[in-house]
């Protein structure tokens, strides 16, 4: 099973496109409240397994990330075994999206 990448920058064009996109965050909640990717949803890896149903129609369009993009891919695996068809991990996670640019959501102070 080969996991999907796509890019910040292809992240980007569809978020612009207002494409019918699901992105999900599955970092921790701490990390969550630091700062995370605008309109995602947080479903931490170490819930996954009993959570992902959070991501709704398995249909949908996936786009997964964590911080640097190696939690996300094993959480890539753990949709596509529960029956999601159209998941992708976000190359570089969100140290990528952010060190191009990418719009994030800081914790309030």
């Amino acid at each position: 099973m080969t996991i999907k990448t796509i890019t910040p920058l292809d992240l980007k064009e569809k978020i612009l496109r207002k494409e019918k996109i699901v992105i999900v965050d599955c970092r921790e909640p701490y990390e969550w409240d630091q700062c995370h990717i605008p309109k995602s949803i947080l479903i931490p890896s170490t819930k996954l397994q009993t959570e992902y149903k959070k991501a709704g129609n398995p249909k949908a369009e996936l786009v997964v990330y964590c911080q640097s993009g190696a939690r996300s891919i094993a959480a890539c695996f753990t949709f596509l075994q529960n029956g999601y068809e159209n998941v992708a991990n976000l190359e570089g996670g969100l140290e990528k999206w952010l060190s191009s640019g990418g719009e994030n959501i800081k914790a309030k102070k």
